[in-house]
């Protein structure tokens, strides 16, 4: 039977400690973060998914949208509601008229606490739509909701925005204001 010298143990004992020490734990890397960080960036993309008008009895309507890095790009806004909301029962004959409404909502992000997300802030613009080659003009004013979400893992991006006003001019006429309550709640998925 052999003996382990002294030597060989505290050199078994050297191994194991230069070991341990080389090893690096997540949480002494700054806890459970993902292996990649969140970036302002990562909203940016093609996204589907739905808008609700609320206070109405509409389904929610099917949108598609293209995020960029300042601003959310509608090419056919969804404005069934807020012009059913305008002129009730009126719709069905005006949209037609209407056509694809272009509608950009800029914003800012900027990633949240938990860095699972983003936080965005919004500067809406106001709506614009022309009906009869210009002879009518309808101004919506437009009001940010609460600040817009972007979720990584989920890649969902939630946000809202209220119609507040909608200025009515024909041509020929004095303009006339409406005051409005319509607020527009977005749930998307990126593609």
């Amino acid at each position: 039977m052999k003996l382990f010298s002294f030597r060989k143990l505290a050199a078994a004992a050297l191994f194991a400690a230069v070991c341990c020490a080389s090893v690096s734990c997540d949480k002494d890397n700054g806890g459970d973060n993902p292996a990649t960080e969140i970036e302002t960036t990562d909203v940016i993309g093609t996204y589907a998914g739905t808008m609700t008008v609320t206070g109405t009895d509409a389904a929610p309507v099917e949108v598609e949208t293209e995020v960029t890095a300042t601003g959310i790009e509608f090419n056919n806004f969804p404005v069934e509601g807020l012009v059913n909301s305008i002129l009730p029962g009126g719709a069905e004959d005006l949209l037609p008229m209407l056509g694809q409404i272009s509608y950009t909502l800029p914003y800012s992000a900027e990633v949240n606490s938990g860095k699972t997300g983003l936080s965005l802030t919004f500067s809406p613009e106001p709506l614009e739509l022309s009906i009869m080659g210009g002879i009518m003009k309808v101004t919506v004013e437009v009001e940010a909701g609460q600040a817009g979400t972007y979720t990584a893992e989920s890649k969902e991006l939630v946000f809202s925005m209220t119609a507040t006003q909608a200025i009515v001019s024909m041509t020929g006429s004095d303009p006339s204001t409406m005051p409005l309550d319509v607020t527009l709640q977005f749930n998307l998925t990126k593609k």
